[in-house]
This record gives structure tokens, sequence and C-alpha cells, in this order.
């Protein structure tokens, strides 16, 4: 299921030319909600994610010109990590992709089944997080 729908969201960012897919955006948004610049390191751990894979994006987004990457002042051993302009472009547009998507989803249940549907998956995410 979650491969298909990272599908259809790449898809969807294809269509607005955004040259991103959707595995790169938790790293974007990451950066994007909490508005100030991050190390890598920071970014791995919020995400749960392995520093090298998390490294890698980073490198790809910044060649890409979403991402800056400039050294810690403080600390010579750290990467800060913030976004450029076109990153903050990305990012809302990102959103809307992904709030249009979530719309034409929504759209093909009912009430109850949308309903449903959000306490099953609030109830796994219980379960999973104890």
């Amino acid at each position: 299921m979650t491969r298909q729908i990272f599908k259809q969201v790449n898809l969807e960012l294809t269509k607005v030319g955004l040259p991103i897919v959707a595995e790169q955006m938790p790293i974007l948004m990451t950066i994007h909600f909490i508005q100030e610049p991050l190390s890598q390191q920071e970014i791995a751990n919020l995400l749960q994610k392995d520093k090298a894979g998390v490294q890698r994006s980073i490198q790809t987004m910044r060649k890409g010109g979403f991402l800056h990457i400039e050294d810690d002042p403080h600390d010579k051993r750290r990467n800060i990590v913030s976004l450029t302009t076109s990153g903050r472009f990305a990012c809302e547009k990102a959103i809307e992709c992904v709030q249009e998507f979530d719309a034409r989803l929504k759209s093909q249940l009912t009430e109850q089944e949308s309903e449903l549907i959000s306490k099953v998956l609030d109830k796994l995410l219980t379960i999973v997080n104890d």
C-alpha cells in the first residue's frame, strides 16, 4: 500500500515539475516545518533513519539546488543543512500535491469509511508504539 501511495505521489510531483521523490520529502519537510537549520545527524535522529542514508539524500537534494550545506561555525565537525529558495518552493508545491491527492482519496470514501480508517490507523499506531 505504501509503495503504491509513494508511486502515485511521485507521479503527482513529476506532473507539477518537481524533480524530487516522495522518499526525499521527509527530509525537506523536517527542515521546512522546524524552520531552522539542522545538522545531518539531527535530521537523521528526528526521522529515525541511519545517518548514511540521510546524508546520501541530502547530497542529492543539494546537487538539485533544494538544500544548502555549510560548516557549523561553532563545531567544524558538523554540517548545517537549510532550504534554498528552490527548496522552500518545492515544499510548498509538494504540500499542495499531497493535499490534493488526499482530497481525491477522501472523495472516494464515505464519511463513515474515512472515520473508520482513521480509527483503525490510530489503533495500529498505538499498538506499534507500545
